[in-house]
């Protein structure tokens, strides 16, 4: 049976509003007032392990990003890079998706309160600040067509291409470049604001000015924010376009395989 002090302590940490269920031997369902925007709550286990206590999400926190996110969106890049760092924080140890931190004696209130604390900053990380969201559109771009690309049986992918005979010094560059799938090049651009877009109808121009024959695909962040002027100019020289990553998921792998050569 759980001691009567570590129950005290995790309502003094939370206002009172803590209880606990049995569920199995040495094990404790912690139900707490805490909820993800979708009103599914946080799991909390107590749990001994050996001579310790120990406080584990179960798996649970990953699996609820996973709703939104896909795995490798939060298990690579500035994502990842965020969810270790308020795990080194916490000093929460990350046991292949289950997160657990091991109660120092006599601190459960602490303990809880922390590992509380811990999965909301982690859950913020799916609904990131505007800023966030631009700065990590084009790692989700690339990580998206280099995936998509290989579903679509695409191996040989160039991100940042420029023309080595037209544009030897760079100054057009193509966001992806589908290698040797078809007669023609494929030109993938990735839109996340109105400069994106405008940088991205002068490259297209400028490699029609060359007399180069290609394919272009644009790839949103959101169409809806691009200025209908800037993005009207686009289309005019865009071929296939997707007006968010969401849709990219969803088309992108179509898209490139009607280009693989039969």
């Amino acid at each position: 049976m759980v001691s009567q002090d570590i129950i005290r302590a995790f309502k003094e940490s939370a206002c009172g509003e803590i209880n606990l269920a049995s569920s199995g031997i040495n094990r404790y369902l912690v139900d707490v007032p805490f909820a993800f925007t979708d009103g599914d709550h946080y799991v909390v286990i107590l749990r001994q392990e050996a001579q310790r206590w120990v406080l584990s999400d179960e798996g649970h926190t990953f699996m609820h990003l996973s709703y939104e996110l896909r795995e490798m969106e939060f298990e690579q890049g500035n994502r990842r890079k965020r969810i270790d760092e308020v795990l080194g924080l916490y000093q929460i140890e990350n046991r292949d998706g289950e997160l657990v931190l091991t109660i120092p004696t006599g601190r459960y209130g602490d303990a809880l309160f922390t590992f509380i604390q811990a999965i909301t900053r982690i859950t913020d990380i799916t609904f990131l600040d505007r800023e966030t969201v631009k700065n990590t559109f084009r790692e989700d771009f690339n990580k998206l067509v280099s995936e998509k690309g290989k579903e679509a049986g695409i191996q040989n992918i160039t991100l940042g291409y420029a023309h080595p005979v037209n544009d030897p010094q760079g100054k057009y560059p193509v966001d992806a470049r589908l290698n040797g799938v078809t007669s023609q090049q494929v030109l993938v651009f990735a839109v996340g604001n109105d400069d994106q877009c405008q940088t991205a109808t002068i490259i297209l121009h400028q490699w029609e000015k060359w007399g180069e024959t290609f394919h272009s695909v644009g790839v949103f962040r959101d169409q809806t924010e691009i200025n209908r002027q800037y993005l009207a100019r686009f289309s005019d020289v865009l071929g296939r376009q997707l007006p968010s990553l969401d849709s990219a998921k969803e088309r992108l792998q179509r898209i490139f395989a009607n280009f693989v050569l039969r």
